[in-house]
């Protein structure tokens, strides 16, 4: 009888230590599961933050150059205006300055 009560308790000793290792088990795949998604919503957040900030440098770049284009025309318009005001608009062009060719190259040095 103490043979079975014995085998009986090793029994339940083996149960309960399974049950114990499985909960354990339970309780690290949720955590590893719960560490996976945080890190996920991370990266998500990390990823959009990200891409709000190109979309914002996008924006901005488009920004300027549409302010240095419309500068450029406001000169070139503000150009003809005074040319036209003050007659140079239909000048002559500057003469083209032509340089003379450059010199000859020395003959190599003769050695006696």
């Amino acid at each position: 009888m103490m043979r079975w009560m014995a085998a009986a308790v090793l029994f339940a000793g083996l149960i309960g230590s399974a049950t114990a290792e499985d909960g354990f088990q339970k309780t690290g795949r949720a955590i590893g599961d719960g560490a996976d998604r945080a890190g996920r919503a991370i990266g998500d957040a990390a990823q959009q933050a990200g891409e709000g900030l190109e979309q914002g440098f996008n924006q901005a770049g488009r920004s300027i150059a549409r302010g240095a284009r419309q500068v450029g025309d406001g000169v070139e318009r503000g150009a003809h205006e005074v040319g036209r005001a003050t007659g140079l608009e239909r000048s002559p062009p500057p003469p083209v300055v032509v340089y003379p060719p450059p010199p000859e190259p020395l003959p190599p040095p003769v050695y006696d």
